[in-house]
């Protein structure tokens, strides 16, 4: 039953998210022709994971302290985990399951300063500080979008440096796509917290903007992300497979007439939510794959 519980407060059906964008930046190493090293892949693929679970429990223990949690309208895809304003945990106890998420990255990217080298260092630091203070900071300050676009992104980058042991100005721009993917994902997941976010000193887009304004720069990033990913197939540094991708524009067309046309209503809303999260998760693996397909072809 303890395990249960700590798999509730996990989260891993958000997990797919993290997974999807460290494909992208594996993908792209093994497209531009750098070895796959599978322990590496692992490694990289357990601290993003890690990573980002311990932004669930950082995540729930401050909004359980501000009472986010105590007014929450939870929804299967926003309002957190529930675990704290059931008793089923201490919240203590959480903010140390995400202390020891921490330590777990911080151990990982240890080890590829070690065997990769030091200059994997400036995404490890930046991606604890937004681990840490993505909710208890970020987000009251008004850069909880911006943090989460770095962090998808990170996401990509850190799993291609592993491979390749280099930056390069191809992972930049496509990890540009998993950051797009990841606010998209966030920026509506904001709509049914509004009040409680509201309430809690939080500063999101939708209560900075409001709803209506909201679910114009929400219909902005979705198309700004299919645009980006036929640029990146124009100047040639994605294969044309990634067009792949292109199969999910159904999806965001409707989940775009849906946000613009239902923001308010909660049965629109909730559609909205369940094919946003599809798309978000299904992007992200298409161009992977695409890339894949790229690299035999």
């Amino acid at each position: 039953m303890a395990l249960k519980i700590w798999f509730e407060e996990a989260r891993p059906q958000f997990l797919l998210a993290s997974l999807v964008s460290v494909f992208v930046g594996v993908s792209l190493a093994t497209y531009e022709g750098f070895p796959f090293k599978l322990f590496d892949f692992a490694l990289a693929t357990t601290g993003a994971l890690v990573a980002h679970i311990g932004i669930h429990a950082f995540n729930d223990y401050s909004d359980f302290n501000t009472g986010i949690d105590l007014k929450v309208h939870r929804t299967p895809f926003s309002g957190g985990s529930g675990v704290l304003p059931s008793g089923k945990l201490e919240p203590i106890h959480v903010y140390y399951f995400g202390v020891a998420c921490l330590l777990v990255v911080i151990c990982i990217g240890i080890y590829f300063m070690a065997t990769v080298g030091l200059a994997i260092l400036p995404i490890g630091l930046l991606g604890i500080a937004i681990m840490y203070s993505y909710t208890s900071h970020l987000t009251r300050v008004g850069f909880g979008e911006a943090g989460c676009v770095v962090g998808f992104a990170l996401w990509s980058i850190g799993p291609y440096f592993v491979l390749t042991g280099r930056y390069s100005l191809s992972i930049l721009p496509v990890s540009l796509i998993s950051g797009l993917m990841g606010v998209a994902l966030l920026i509506l997941n904001e709509f049914p917290d509004l009040e409680a976010d509201r309430a809690g000193g939080r500063r999101t887009i939708p209560i900075m903007l409001g709803l209506r304004r909201a679910s114009r720069i929400y219909s902005l990033v979705v198309v700004s992300m299919y645009v980006w990913l036929l640029v990146l197939v124009a100047v040639r540094i994605l294969p044309v497979y990634a067009l792949m991708a292109l199969l999910t524009l159904p999806i965001g067309i409707k989940v775009i007439t849906l946000v613009l046309s239902g923001y308010e209503t909660d049965q629109k809303l909730m559609q909205a939510l369940a094919l946003n999260v599809i798309m978000v998760l299904v992007v992200p693996f298409l161009v992977s794959l695409g890339i894949i397909i790229g690299t035999f072809y």
